[in-house]
């Protein structure tokens, strides 16, 4: 993963099939995902399969299905990680990259301390940083260079 259809979203309507191949850079952060999840998109979204086939396909319950389903929703359309995503976001590369793995992917803490080589209260520190970024606290401490602010 590096940041640089008959699903309901976040709208409460399933998705046809143009609406799924919609602009919106959808299918970019679905591309960001474990390839379980996007399998699993892809089969609702794409083929069009209900819950009910999903579920006896991967030996799961439809419940499960579509909590699976409702929680990626969630995080493919939060507004924090459409904001990572973008390309003119101006959070450093690494700060991106992890936030992105721990709000879109569900990476733990721990996960990413190992494959980032930083300690967990690294990692901790980083994904707070981001949030409070996102709600415009961290925004003056970006623009002025701050910790996770892009050099130029």
């Amino acid at each position: 993963m590096n940041v640089s259809k008959s699903i309901v979203l976040e709208s409460g309507t399933a998705l046809t099939r143009s609406a799924a191949e919609a602009p919106d850079g959808l299918w970019q952060r679905i591309a960001l995902l474990p390839e379980q999840d996007q399998a699993l998109l892809e089969l609702s979204l794409r083929v069009g399969a209900s819950h009910r086939v999903i579920a006896r396909a991967l030996k799961r319950s439809p419940g499960a299905v579509s909590r699976s389903i409702r929680s990626l929703a969630r995080r493919l359309h939060d507004p924090l990680v459409v904001a990572l995503i973008d390309r003119d976001c101006p959070l450093d590369p690494t700060y991106r990259q992890i936030a992105v793995e721990y709000f879109l992917a569900g990476r733990s803490v721990a996960h990413l301390a190992r494959t980032h080589d930083r300690t967990q209260p690294e990692v901790r520190q980083i994904v707070k940083f981001v949030s409070s970024w996102h709600r415009g606290v961290g925004r003056s401490t970006s623009r002025r260079g701050g910790v996770g602010a892009k050099r130029h």
